[in-house]
């Protein structure tokens, strides 16, 4: 069984994605966490095709262990931008580096929308109000992977959502999780690497992408459903609009 006691009938009528995903939610919400390996591969060996990806992403998560992260205290809540009718996370990008704006067009562009038709992840500029606002939420060491404190620079996207939030390689595989197509494998796939792992990576990158692919005075994302995808800093005024 899988995801809260699906059966493994339903397995093969799961996309290649889902069943990636359902191996990777098979090892998180194990009651030992010793069987989870095993538990992927054997869930592997059902799948229709792609099976050696499968069965490596089981051994991976077998191998994990070490790195297994505690669970998170809940953020506080921000009811003006989290509300019953948009829970949706929001991605929180530098809206002055080129390579964050290519980045979330890509986002806007891929998205899955199989969690919500106007799209499963909102964006907002981390210069922006909604951005400082939901920054200011962040634990401190969190916060301070994301911002810069002597100088107010941002190293790190954010994903934010209602109460938790992502930051760093977490948050690009957590953006990556809601594309489709092979963005989506990937990102599935990454998230059986350590974050020791990734999070040096993805620093080495953060601190050199305005050196390597430059820098604007604004921000140049645009959607055709702009206010559908873009939270804009009127929530804060109590203005939806």
């Amino acid at each position: 069984q899988f995801e809260g006691g699906a059966r493994l009938l339903d397995w093969q009528h799961l996309t290649g994605t889902e069943q990636v995903q359902a191996l990777l939610v098979t090892y998180r919400t194990a009651a030992a966490p010793l069987a989870a390996g095993p538990a992927c591969i054997c869930l592997a060996a059902h799948m229709r095709s792609n099976r050696l990806l499968a069965a490596a992403l089981g051994c991976a998560t077998a191998l994990r262990l070490p790195w297994r992260r505690p669970a998170r205290q809940p953020l506080p809540p921000a009811p003006q931008i989290f509300t019953p009718d948009d829970s949706r996370p929001v991605v929180l990008f530098d809206g002055e580096c080129n390579l964050c704006n290519r980045g979330v067009n890509l986002l806007l562009d891929r998205d899955r929308c199989d969690a919500d038709e106007r799209g499963n992840l909102r964006v907002a500029a981390l210069q922006s109000g909604v951005g400082r606002a939901l920054c200011a939420r962040l634990p401190p060491s969190e916060y301070a992977r994301a911002v810069d404190e002597e100088t107010g620079a941002y190293k790190s996207i954010v994903v934010a959502g209602a109460r938790e939030a992502w930051v760093g390689s977490a948050a690009v595989l957590k953006i990556g999780r809601q594309l489709r197509g092979p963005l989506g494998w990937l990102a599935a796939l990454g998230s059986a690497v350590p974050r020791r792992v990734l999070d040096p990576i993805y620093g080495f990158v953060s601190r050199r992408r305005k050196l390597w692919f430059g820098e604007s005075d604004q921000c140049r994302v645009w959607d055709d459903d702009w206010e559908q995808r873009f939270v804009d800093d009127a929530v804060l005024r109590g203005d939806p609009g």
